[in-house]
């Protein structure tokens, strides 16, 4: 004898929602809508709302706690400091390495080191 599935919900009326609209969302606004669509699916419905659209249990979960609390008055997306940490941080001697590399070859003015489109590239001299 077979149990009857948890979820009566079909899952490719579900599927179809988050392929429309999550590509123009951020990523605070994801969370919520897939928050949201987790309690309307109600018991299980952050497990099922997660396998449908790829996205963490724990993102869905915290969506909801984000839902209860009272609206938040900042517009930000992220919290203050998140976020990747610059390399010169992270990897404290890389710029005396890269510094060492270019060295040898820097002639005249030394201003067009790291003249790059956006002034992170280094340019590096051709053999």
């Amino acid at each position: 004898m077979t149990t009857p599935p948890r979820h009566r919900i079909p899952t490719t009326a579900l599927q179809a929602k988050p392929d429309h609209i999550l590509p123009r969302l951020d990523e605070r606004r994801r969370r919520l809508y897939l928050a949201d669509e987790a309690v309307v699916v109600g018991h299980g419905g952050i497990s099922v709302v997660a396998a449908v659209s790829g996205t963490s249990t724990a993102t869905i979960a915290r969506g909801i706690t984000e839902l209860v609390a009272p609206f938040p008055p900042t517009r930000r997306i992220r919290v203050p400091g998140a976020g990747r940490k610059p390399l010169t941080t992270t990897a404290p001697g890389l710029l005396p390495d890269l510094e060492a590399l270019i060295e040898p070859h820097a002639r005249g003015d030394l201003s067009p080191r790291f003249a790059g489109p956006h002034g992170r590239c280094a340019i590096w001299p051709r053999p």
